[in-house]
């Protein structure tokens, strides 16, 4: 399958939503955030082994996830990330990403008064942070990097306490 071949390319560059149609959003965003998460040298390399998900883990995989990219919708992709519970705040984050809600968008033939950004507790003490993004320059900002570091920080510092080093 394309997605197996060369994944990276599969999914920022030669995107196809699940309803058959060329995505819209911006590929150079995922290539971005791959980038930027590539040096953090514990963090396992991207799985592209899916249609339409990226995966990036931390160093034990069995705890999970660091980073999904769903890359199947037509006009946004969803990034989520897991960090430790309270390391962000819904009501600070939404606000310094600066995400419009997509009724404010006119470019963008879709619709939605909600935000954007969404923080919600999920089992093992981890929150889940969603992001709905279609162009670079949404993330391409201080606050998103600044969110990213932290969010990289936070789960290997979460990862390393739950699984210490043997002796």
């Amino acid at each position: 399958m394309p997605w197996q071949k060369d994944g990276r390319r599969w999914h920022t560059v030669d995107r196809v939503a699940h309803n058959g149609q060329p995505a819209r959003w911006d590929g150079t965003l995922l290539a971005r955030i791959l980038d930027r998460l590539e040096p953090a040298k514990e963090l396992g390399p991207p799985n592209f082994n899916h249609r339409s998900v990226v995966e990036v883990c931390g160093p034990v995989k069995k705890e999970g996830w660091f980073f999904h990219a769903l890359t199947g919708d037509e006009w946004l992709v969803t990034l989520k990330f897991r960090v430790p519970r309270n390391t962000f705040q819904q009501d600070q984050l939404a606000p310094s990403l600066g995400l419009l809600p997509l009724d404010d968008i006119d470019e963008l033939p879709i619709y939605g008064r909600g935000s954007r950004v969404r923080v919600k507790n999920i089992k093992k003490r981890l929150q889940e942070v969603t992001l709905k993004v279609h162009w670079l320059k949404e993330i391409d900002t201080p606050a998103f990097k600044h969110f990213l570091r932290t969010a990289v920080d936070k789960f290997l510092e979460h990862q390393s306490e739950t699984n210490p080093p043997r002796a």
